[in-house]
This record gives C-alpha cells, sequence and structure tokens, in this order.
C-alpha cells in the first residue's frame, strides 16, 4: 500500500466527524492512485480516491566535493547548510 491511514480502523458517532491522516509511502513509481474504502455499518460504502505524483528528484554540486567535517557517531546532530536551487 502506498497510502496508509492513521488510524487504520475506527468509529465515528452519527452527525460528528473526526480527522485521518493518510500517509503517501510512494514504492517508486512516478504516479500512484489507490482507493482507500470508508465502510459505513447499515449503509453504503464511500470510495476516497487518493493520488501521488514524484517528481524526479536531481542533486547537482559546483564544487567537486561537499565536506561537512567530522561527525561522531552517538553524539548530537551537527547542522549544516546546502543550498539547493530547485
Amino acid at each position: 500500500m502506498a497510502f496508509v491511514p492513521e488510524p487504520a480502523a475506527d468509529e465515528v458517532a452519527a452527525g460528528s466527524s473526526k480527522s485521518v491522516q493518510v500517509t503517501f509511502r510512494p514504492t517508486g513509481q512516478r504516479s500512484e492512485e489507490e482507493l482507500l474504502v470508508l465502510s459505513i455499518d447499515d449503509g453504503n460504502s464511500i470510495d476516497v480516491k487518493c493520488q501521488g505524483i514524484v517528481n524526479e528528484a536531481k542533486c547537482a554540486f559546483i564544487e567537486k566535493q561537499l565536506d561537512f567535517g567530522n561527525i561522531p557517531v552517538g553524539l548530537r546532530a551537527k547542522d549544516q547548510a546546502l543550498h539547493i536551487k530547485n
């Protein structure tokens, strides 16, 4: 599944609403589409169409090397700025 709802299952009282977060986890294809089904007890199910598009990622460096210095494992992360033009 490329689209993962959270929570995956829940009950909503009549006349109320609830938020659901859907996470897109691409599998490598440029475009993906899935139907998530909202099941309603004693009612009609509703299909929710989810579509995700992944643009090709590119990275080019003008300089011949990139040096972040020594970053020991297990210590706090070291922040470095890298300017990327999109």
